[in-house]
């Protein structure tokens, strides 16, 4: 069974984004985002594209079925 690992650490000042980065593991596939901006309504694209890339490159990715399966 494939498992994934998301981990994002993002940065404020003055209620205002600096930077985020974002990291999702899928088995030996990794991708990961980063951008930097300072208006918080670019957090939410980037957080839309970031989920859209995660949903491509997870069916992308053959299911390889665990022992017992």
């Amino acid at each position: 069974m494939l498992g994934m690992i998301s981990t994002s650490a993002t940065v404020f000042a003055d209620s205002k984004l600096l930077w985020s980065v974002g990291l999702v593991a899928f088995g030996n596939i990794v991708e990961v985002t980063a951008f930097s901006a300072f208006k918080t309504h670019v957090l939410s694209w980037t957080f839309f594209c970031h989920v859209v890339l995660i949903i491509l490159i997870f069916r992308m990715v053959p299911h390889v079925p665990a022992k017992g399966d």
